[in-house]
């Protein structure tokens, strides 16, 4: 079964079972290290404040559906299924 956490920016976090992970917070962010398992963030689109790490990369994930996964050799893997861009980025057509 899944556990699931939500950070200050509306975005929510679900772990796989046998997941790992480290918090840290700081003034204007909450950093989470991914150490093993699988794990699910539904960004909050707030803006800032979440930043998801494992095996030395470092991803902004306030504004993006993504999910990390760990073999047990050790390997990550990042799938991006949405990102939330800003209005400012949206364009109109015709």
């Amino acid at each position: 079964e899944a556990e699931a956490l939500v950070v200050r920016n509306g975005a929510k976090i679900e772990m796989g079972p046998n997941s790992l992970i480290v918090l840290e917070k700081s003034k204007d962010k909450v950093s989470i290290d991914f150490v093993s398992g699988n794990l699910f963030s539904k960004g909050g689109g707030k803006g800032g404040g979440l930043e998801l790490r494992s095996k030395g990369m470092s991803i902004d994930a306030a504004s993006a559906d993504l999910e990390l996964s760990a073999t047990k050799d050790g390997q990550a893997s990042v799938n991006v299924k949405e990102v939330k861009l800003p209005a400012r980025w949206a364009t109109r057509s015709g």
